[in-house]
Formats: C-alpha cells, sequence, structure tokens
C-alpha cells in the first residue's frame, strides 16, 4: 500500500513536468501576442479603430490545440462611455459621451443613455443611405449599432490613403448581415467570428467602446484583502491605467437585449494571466484541455460551463493559495468550482455582486456539478488524456518509451489512459521509471528554449502588396514600413514578458531587413539599378543592428541567423560575389560552432500573391514548386537549399548531395523541405543525365 501511495505520488509528479513542458513556451507566447497587437496597431491606423487588442487564450500563452479561437477587440473611437454626466467643460476625447446605467441585479450589464442623438448618429454615420434609429424608445443606445456599423466600416480606407486590405480581408466574403458579405465569417454574440480551416483557428472580432475610466463598483477590487498577496499592489496599478470596455451584448433571456451592453474585463484579465504563476498558468492549460478533449458541454447555448469559468476559478484562487504542486492546484480549483455550483453561485472576478451562473436551472447546476465532482475523482487519467494533443515529440516519445521499458500495453497507441494508470499502479519499477523521465521531460523543457519565435508576415505583407501594386515609390515604401517596427523595437521591454526583449528585439530586426529584403527583390526587374542600390544597405544594416540572436535561457546562434539571412539577401538579389564570400562566412561559423543553435527565423510562403513568394522571382523552381502551396522553411533549410543551388550553379554535384543531407536534419520540424529537396534531387539527377549523354554512355 506505501509503495502504491508512493506511484500515485510521482505519478503525479510526472504530470506536473509534462504540464511544464506542454507549457514551456506561455511566455515567449505571450511576447509574441503582444507585439503582433503593436503591429496591427501601427499597420491599421484609421479613423474608426481606436485601439486594437488581443485576447483570450492565444495571448495567455495557451497552446495552439486548445484554443477555440483567436479574440481580437476593436475599440471603436465613435463613442465613450462615461459613469456620471460629463461636466461642461470636462474633455472628452471621443465624439461622443453615453452614460453608463448599471443593471442593480447584475451590475457586469448596463444600458447606455444617448444624451444627444443626433451626436451619437453623426458619430457612428460612415455611409450617407444609412438609416433608422440608432436608439430604442427610451433613448437607450441599440447594441446591434454596433454589430452594423462594424460591417459597414470594413471597406474605409486607413491612414496612408490605401483601401484597408489587410482588415478587410480578415473577414472576406460569405457573412451576410444588412446584404454585406465576408469570408466564411457572421455573427456570433457580440462579434463577427471567421470559422476554422485545416489550418488556422477561428477568428473573433470583437468590436467595443472604452469606458472614460473603470466603473465605481469595481473600487473594491483594488483594495480587498488577499491571502496570497497576489496580485501585488505594483500590478494592481498596473491594471488600473488598462482600458476597460463594453461589449454589445445583453443579459440571458432578456427581453430588452437590443438595448444592453456588458462589462468587459479582457485587457486587464490577460494582463493578470501573464503574471500569473506558472503552476497556477498550468493548471488553467490542464482543465481547459480536459474541457476542450471532453467536449463538456459544447452543444448547450448558453453552456453552462465555459472557458471563461475555468479561468475565474483560477484568479480567484490565484489570490487566496500558493502551491508549486499543479495537480493540487487543479483539484482545489475543481473544489471551488464545485461548491460555486452547489450553491447556484460563481462569482464573477472584478464585480462579486455579479453571479456568472445565475440564469442556470438548478438541474443544469447540479449536471455541472457531478461531471466536475467525477473528472476529480479520475484527474491523472483526466488530465494526462486532456493534455495528450499537439506536439506529439514533446511527450508522446516519452510515454512510448515507459511503456517499453516497463512492457506495457502503449497508451500512445491505445489511447486508453484508464489502463495506463492501472498498469503504472501495479508495476513495481514505475516509481523508478517515471522519476527518469521526468529527468528527460526537463532536457525537453531545455530544449524547447530554442524553439522559433516566429512572426507571421502577413498582415505587414499584405500592406507592403497594396503599395506595390498601387506603384508607390520604394522610399515611400520604406518610410510607410519602418514606423510600423521601429517604436515596438525601442519599447520592446515595456512590450515583452521579462527576459524575453533581447530575443525579440533581434526577431523584430531581422524582420524588418526581410522585408526591406522582400520588397527589394520585388523590384529587382522593375527599378534601375541605381536606385535599388541606395537601398540595398538597408537590410544589411538592420540585420548586423539586430546582432546575435540571445535566447531566454542566456545561450546564443552566434550570429549565424544572420549570416544566413545575408546569404539569402545575395542570393534574391542576384549579387554573386558578395554571396560566395557570405556563403564562407557561414561555413567558417558552422565549422567552429558545430552543434548551434537553432535560428529563430521562418520563411513562410502563403500563396503565389504572397510578398515572399514573388520575392523569390530570381529562383523559378523555387516559385514553381511553391505555388498554390501554403508552406514553411527554417532559415536553415533555405541555407543549405542556396548553397545546394549555388553548388550545382558551380558543376559541384558531391557538395549539393551534401547539403540535402543537410536538409534532411531538419524535415521532422517542417515536412515541407521535401519541396526543396524534390529541386536540388531533380536537378541533381538532370546533371547525371548530360554528364552520361557527354560521356556517350547513353
Amino acid at each position: 500500500m506505501v509503495e502504491n501511495m508512493n506511484t500515485r505520488l510521482v505519478m503525479d509528479e510526472f504530470a506536473n513536468d509534462v504540464i511544464a513542458c506542454k507549457t514551456f513556451e506561455r511566455l515567449a507566447q505571450i511576447s509574441y501576442s503582444m507585439i503582433f497587437e503593436e503591429i496591427y496597431n501601427n499597420t491599421e491606423k484609421n479613423q474608426i479603430i481606436k485601439r486594437m487588442y488581443t485576447s483570450g487564450s492565444f495571448c495567455e500563452g495557451m497552446p495552439k490545440y486548445i484554443l477555440g479561437d483567436v479574440d481580437m477587440m476593436a475599440v471603436l473611437s465613435s463613442a465613450t462611455v462615461c459613469w456620471q454626466h460629463p461636466k461642461e467643460k470636462e474633455p472628452i476625447s471621443t465624439q461622443v459621451c453615453v452614460i453608463a446605467e448599471l443593471y442593480k441585479n447584475e451590475p457586469a450589464y448596463l444600458k447606455l443613455k444617448v444624451l444627444d442623438e443626433k451626436s451619437i448618429q453623426d458619430g457612428f454615420k460612415v455611409f450617407d443611405d444609412e438609416s433608422g434609429s440608432f436608439v430604442d424608445e427610451n433613448g437607450f443606445l441599440k447594441n446591434s449599432t454596433l454589430k452594423e456599423y462594424a460591417i459597414r466600416t470594413m471597406d474605409l480606407p486607413s491612414s496612408d490613403g490605401y483601401w484597408n486590405t489587410s482588415y478587410k480581408d480578415y473577414l472576406e466574403s460569405n457573412c451576410v448581415y444588412e446584404d454585406v458579405h465576408y469570408s466564411g465569417a457572421e455573427i456570433h454574440g457580440p462579434s463577427l467570428q471567421q470559422p476554422s480551416t485545416a489550418s488556422d483557428l477561428s477568428s473573433d472580432l470583437v468590436h467595443c467602446l472604452s469606458c472614460q475610466s473603470w466603473p465605481p463598483i469595481t473600487d473594491n477590487f483594488f483594495t480587498r484583502q488577499r491571502a496570497s498577496k497576489w496580485p501585488s499592489q505594483e500590478l494592481l496599478n498596473n491594471i488600473s491605467s488598462l482600458e476597460c470596455l463594453v461589449v454589445p451584448v445583453g443579459r440571458h433571456d432578456s427581453d430588452t437585449k437590443d438595448s444592453e451592453w456588458r462589462l468587459s474585463f479582457s485587457v486587464a484579465e490577460r494582463k493578470l494571466i501573464q503574471e500569473m504563476p506558472e503552476p497556477f498558468a498550468g493548471c488553467m492549460f490542464a482543465l481547459k484541455a480536459i474541457k476542450k478533449r471532453r467536449k463538456l458541454f459544447e452543444s448547450q447555448e448558453p453552456t453552462p460551463f465555459c472557458s471563461y469559468f475555468i479561468k475565474t476559478a483560477c484568479l480567484w484562487m490565484c489570490e487566496t493559495i500558493s502551491s508549486d504542486n499543479t495537480m493540487d492546484l487543479i483539484r482545489k480549483v475543481l473544489d471551488w468550482l464545485i461548491s460555486c455550483y452547489q450553491k447556484r453561485y460563481l462569482p464573477h472576478y472584478f464585480i462579486p455582486q455579479q453571479n456568472l451562473i445565475g440564469h442556470l436551472s438548478d438541474e443544469l447546476c447540479d449536471d455541472v456539478s457531478k461531471i466536475l465532482t467525477a473528472t476529480k475523482h479520475d484527474l491523472w487519467v483526466m488530465v494526462m488524456s486532456g493534455i495528450a494533443g499537439g506536439e506529439v515529440s514533446l511527450t508522446g516519445d516519452i510515454s512510448r518509451e515507459i511503456c517499453v521499458k516497463l512492457d506495457i500495453v502503449d497508451v500512445h497507441e491505445s489511447g486508453d489512459y484508464s489502463k495506463f494508470k492501472a498498469d503504472l499502479l501495479n508495476h513495481p519499477m514505475a516509481s523508478t521509471c517515471l522519476t527518469e523521465f521526468r529527468n528527460r521531460l526537463k532536457l525537453k523543457q531545455d530544449i524547447s528554449t530554442l524553439k522559433c519565435f516566429f512572426f507571421d508576415m502577413g498582415l505587414i505583407s499584405c500592406k507592403v502588396l497594396c503599395w506595390l501594386n498601387n506603384n508607390v515609390p520604394i522610399t515611400e515604401i520604406i518610410r510607410n514600413t519602418e514606423p510600423i517596427l521601429l517604436p515596438i523595437i525601442k519599447d520592446i521591454k515595456s512590450i515583452v514578458v521579462k527576459g524575453y526583449d533581447k530575443v525579440f528585439r533581434t526577431t523584430l530586426y531581422q524582420l524588418l531587413g526581410d522585408l526591406i529584403t522582400s520588397v527589394l527583390a520585388c523590384l529587382r526587374n522593375k527599378c534601375p539599378l541605381k536606385e535599388l542600390r541606395k537601398y540595398q544597405k538597408k537590410p544589411l544594416n538592420y540585420y548586423s543592428t539586430g546582432g546575435e540572436m540571445v535566447y531566454p535561457n542566456g545561450k546564443g546562434d552566434n550570429f549565424l541567423g544572420m549570416r544566413a539571412l545575408l546569404v539569402k539577401f545575395h542570393y534574391l538579389m542576384g549579387n554573386d560575389i558578395d554571396l560566395k564570400e557570405a556563403i564562407e562566412d557561414v561555413r567558417t561559423t558552422l565549422q567552429v560552432h558545430r552543434h548551434p543553435n537553432i535560428s529563430l527565423m521562418e520563411i513562410e510562403i502563403a500563396d503565389c500573391r504572397d510578398l515572399v513568394y514573388r520575392s523569390w522571382e530570381i529562383d523559378g523552381l523555387f516559385q514553381y514548386v511553391t505555388k498554390g502551396h501554403n508552406v514553411t522553411f527554417t532559415l536553415e533549410v533555405i541555407f543549405f537549399y542556396i548553397m545546394a543551388r549555388v553548388a550545382l550553379t558551380n558543376g559541384n554535384t558531391y557538395a549539393a548531395s551534401h547539403f540535402v543531407n543537410g536538409m534532411n536534419l531538419f524535415q521532422l520540424i517542417h515536412s515541407d523541405v521535401y519541396m526543396l529537396k524534390t529541386i536540388i534531387e531533380s536537378l541533381l539527377g538532370l546533371m547525371q543525365v548530360m554528364k552520361m549523354i557527354c560521356n556517350g554512355t547513353i
């Protein structure tokens, strides 16, 4: 019995390590999401949207395979929500002020009193043909106004004077709302939702209004006593300066839904979760993974148990207790949730007077309580099966090796975690084996420190392509591109998570250099050579300024990424002499550092209209094999490919074959590598045939 109890403890510790391994890149993803938000706001400036925020699981660092969608919140500049009638001389930054009137029994919901109907019409007016009232018969702003307004502003030009294509493309045709069509998108609650495809997550675009300040009813949130001393006073002060928003959604089962709105604390919630201790973040991930895997209450609308309730429970418990044991935290959070459903009261984190489950029947509350109790009873199985998705290489191989070593059924093949649990509890060597493999998991975490912090260039690329297609001069393109990224680089320490500023500073300099490289390569045969040469130093300077890629664990890439980017630049620009020197520089680095850390840059090609695709015009075979495909290559693969092409140009088939072998090392990371291998292998085969013809052997 004692040995069995020891095995259970080791199994819990193993589960803790698996959860930590799955969420190890959380802080990097959070940093990425914050930079993406800044890029969006610097790219899509217009007179309609004051600010765009990312929210939801994506910006909380949750692994991709448990994300339901990527939430974007567009704060409109048309009106400001005020908590009292503005004083005559008090400045209001936007065109219209609406007065909030909270519901006494459900204070997270409110109505917005319009002081001047003509002002509200002017504030939301977009097209001359708009008609209909923006307010109801009692003078309250309709929430349908915001939804219609959101759709009708899709085609407005951005501040650079060109069509807002990247914003518009976010939601293209096939969504029908007031005779306006957008791609795969539909109205869902307060948001415009674009469904997921085989390769993408679904996207929720929520249009909202900002509040003049936090509502007075939240004063207690900033002053209440907290047993764990979390959040700190410094963090609370930071949160108090963040925006509080209002979204267009009414109360459950209300007869006046169209005139009701809901307070949203998404901006504050994401900051809290970004600063949340890692065991609590792991707890939230595990519970969300269980819900996703078990599809709990997904078909019910409104759902009696949603991810937001998990987030709320974790926030409450985070300020109540302290613990480093994730599995114990999961049990405590489940106990808290079960108690809430039994009492029929789940308090809102910022407004405890708001009962998040007040609209549910006793029967539904009992159903949720029973399911949560059953989950806690068999927690190890629920957690391990719930978090089994995603990158198989992180934990799947280790699970398989455990089963082989203990001679038990392979859980990775069977998917039967109940049997896996039973086999472990009944095996005398289970504790020793699991302890050994816990160390392997820690090693995998250290390796994943080097994983690519890859930036999707799509948003900026779309803007740059718009300029290229409109024949904007190269000087203006570069002048417009630099202000998108340089302010972010300057403020990088205040934007990303502590310790991630160096790696993202280098990444952004490389991205900026790559954008300008793509523009120059696209114009290589369209602009006078003299004009292009004036700008060739631009990307080279940015690559150089970015310098060495230094990872959060303190290790660096020995400037390999910078040097490989120089190789790619000279290849795309047709600078043969400089290309030869750049290749030799990289080869020297590889000889000195035989096991360099992985570079963080990746090259993604979405389709034949993509900026990156067009920049490879110098290499018709590259464009031919990637045309019509959404592909991603690591910078190392691109480097080996270029070296192989240069070797073939020089007739060195042996060296080209050697570089193909180098590309093989990365095929497990990106299956798309086969495309570039196909080019080299086909050329090698062709050269062999030509050699045989010349020798008269065929």
